[in-house]
C-alpha cells in the first residue's frame, strides 16, 4: 500500500471517529443516511430513500435512530429532525439538528488536521 492510500485511510478514520462519541456502535447505513442528509438538507424521506435506493421504511428506521427519541422512548442522539415543509404541509423535510451540525463540523475538522 502506498503512502497516499495510507493517508486517505487515516483521514477517513479520523473523520468517522467523532461519530463514536455519539454512539459507540453505529451502523454504516445510519452513518450514510446522516451524511446524505448533510449533503442536501430539507428533502423528504421519500427523496432520500429514492437517492439511496432503499424503501421508505428502511430509511425511516435509520432516521428514528438518529432522532431525539428512539422507538422505545429512550433518548436518541438528536442528530436529525423532521419538520413540516413550509411549502407543502403534507411533506416532512429532514434536516440536521444543531447537534448534528456540530458533529459534522468535528468530523470535517478531524480530516483537516
Amino acid at each position: 500500500m502506498n503512502d497516499d492510500i495510507r493517508a486517505k485511510a487515516k483521514a477517513l478514520r479520523l473523520a468517522l471517529e467523532p461519530f463514536r462519541d455519539v454512539r459507540p456502535v453505529m451502523s454504516i447505513n445510519r452513518l450514510i443516511a446522516f451524511l446524505r442528509i448533510a449533503e442536501s438538507e430539507g428533502k423528504s424521506i421519500t427523496e432520500y430513500a429514492q437517492d439511496a435506493g432503499v424503501k421508505n421504511s428502511v430509511l425511516v428506521s435509520e432516521l428514528v435512530r438518529l432522532s431525539s427519541k428512539l422507538i422505545n422512548d429512550q433518548p436518541g442522539p438528536d442528530l436529525v429532525e423532521r419538520r413540516q415543509d413550509p411549502h407543502d404541509p403534507r411533506i416532512m423535510a429532514v434536516n440536521l439538528t444543531e447537534k448534528g451540525r456540530a458533529l459534522l463540523a468535528r468530523s470535517l475538522a478531524a480530516v483537516k488536521e
